[in-house]
């Protein structure tokens, strides 16, 4: 009969196996979240799991360390190929911090586009700007409010223009690569 204690290796092992499992969960999560835009708790839920997934990255941070720090003098028993089994745990344990690392980018929140949105919810900037037939004695600061606002508008826009296509053109880039 097999021993019932467990080397320091092979409890990093099965604490991978555990760290996989909600890796693989997250992502499933966050891809169909993602993809779903219908969805009317779509930015809660996208927050969440980007919250969930730093949790995530401190704890692949910690297991990497742990196994970087196996020793074979450690375990209670010689385990066979001890080194190319360590070897392969860092290499998973690496390949989930760079998986949770895209993860985090694809739902890390846009600050630009949300400050704009917030702003567009604005009741003065939501509704179209006022008509107002001409007068003769029309201030100058009227003029100049006016004018502020539609710089503030399209300077906004532009903004968030500028980032939704850096961001397309980020995503096309990795589409690309990832088909050669």
């Amino acid at each position: 009969m097999p021993s019932k204690d467990k080397g320091p290796l092979q409890t990093a092992q099965r604490e991978g196996d555990e760290l996989k499992r909600k890796v693989d969960n997250v992502s499933q999560s966050a891809q169909s979240l993602l993809d779903d835009t219908t969805n009317p708790e779509r930015t809660t839920k996208l927050s969440d799991l980007y919250r969930e997934c730093l949790s995530l990255r401190d704890t692949a941070n910690s297991l990497h360390k742990k196994v970087s720090a196996l020793r074979k003098g450690d375990e209670p028993i010689k385990v066979p190929d001890f080194d190319r089994k360590k070897k392969d745990e860092v290499k998973r344990v690496e390949g989930l911090q760079e998986q949770l690392g895209k993860l985090i980018n694809k739902l890390e929140p846009d600050e630009v586009e949300e400050d704009y949105f917030r702003y567009r919810r604005r009741e003065e900037f939501s509704q179209p700007l006022r008509q107002t037939p001409r007068r003769l004695g029309r201030s100058r600061k009227m003029k100049q409010r006016r004018e502020r606002q539609m710089r503030m508008r399209t300077t906004l826009q532009r903004t968030v223009m500028m980032r939704i296509l850096k961001k397309m053109n980020l995503n096309l880039k990795k589409t690309r690569a990832q088909q050669k």
